[in-house]
């Protein structure tokens, strides 16, 4: 099919401007907003040119393409109101972060670098063994406190029980009464979650709940080995069902690769426990 009206795609202008924004004009503010603008106007213009070669295609009886192009044209549009209004400082309601996933959320975790990361927000629960017993993932920025009943409704489906002691790092903190309440809805015995600011837990100084917070430590090491090892730092799955598959398959491999492990060592603790008594 070919289309003879002229179509300007601007790739070494945008290529240019995008290389001005990204390296040029970190430390130029004015410049980098000015030069942000001019590839707003470049995209107006290239959405305009697309809208009329859908008209063209819908004249000329290719629906399914007209379809296809026509989607583009309205992602463009969208990206250009929602930049507009970021350059006006306003902050968009819906804004689009992807165009090849809608459901990418803006996930800020407060950290130097990176100040932001885009995807999918997943929470983890593991047993003293080190398996994994529990997972959800959320499509937005969730707070860490309202993640965890929904973890723990997790391992109770997977597992018949909840577990006796909960712990979790600060993120999960809240008041005494109310983490008191979630302790009883949930159906556990203890919760080791130490407070935010200068006054401490009250029962801090107890050895469960040092010993709690010790084990809560060795999930980190955890997630480093899904991300690298298995694969969940991206997720090459379409839309949250492939979200979901991505975290399944990748705690499946990490699950399979302990019990393994813990099913060697116990075999070796049986024979060197058997030794004394060949002997």
């Amino acid at each position: 099919m070919t289309l003879r009206k002229p179509f300007r795609t601007f790739r070494r202008t945008g290529k240019r401007l995008l290389l001005g924004i990204k390296k040029f004009h970190r430390a130029k503010p004015e410049a980098k907003k000015e030069a942000i603008g001019k590839l707003k106007e470049l995209t107006d213009r290239v959405v305009k040119q697309a809208a009329g070669v859908v008209n063209t295609l819908y004249s000329r009886g290719h629906q399914a393409s007209g379809r296809q192009l026509n989607r583009l044209v309205s992602l463009g549009k969208q990206i250009i109101a929602q930049t507009e209004e970021v350059l006006q400082g306003k902050n968009p309601t819906k804004r689009l972060y992807s165009l090849h996933e809608k459901d990418v959320a803006a996930i800020k975790e407060g950290k130097s670098f990176p100040s932001c990361e885009f995807g999918s927000l997943v929470s983890l629960a593991k047993n003293d063994d080190g398996l994994i017993l529990s997972h959800q993932e959320y499509q937005r920025n969730m707070a860490d406190v309202k993640t965890l009943g929904q973890v723990l409704s997790g391992i109770k489906r997977n597992t018949g029980h909840c577990p006796d002691d909960v712990t979790a790092d600060r993120g999960f903190d809240q008041s005494l009464k109310k983490q008191e309440n979630c302790r009883r809805r949930w159906g556990a015995k203890r919760m080791a979650i130490p407070k935010k600011g200068k006054h401490p837990h009250p029962d801090s100084k107890e050895s469960w709940f040092r010993k709690a917070l010790k084990q809560r430590v060795k999930i980190e090491p955890i997630i480093g080995h899904l991300k690298c090892d298995h694969r969940m730092n991206r997720c090459r799955y379409k839309g949250k069902a492939g979200d979901t598959v991505n975290v399944i398959w990748a705690t499946l491999a990490w699950n399979t690769k302990k019990i393994t492990h813990l099913a060697r060592a116990k075999g070796e603790r049986l024979t060197r426990k058997a030794l004394p008594l060949a002997a």
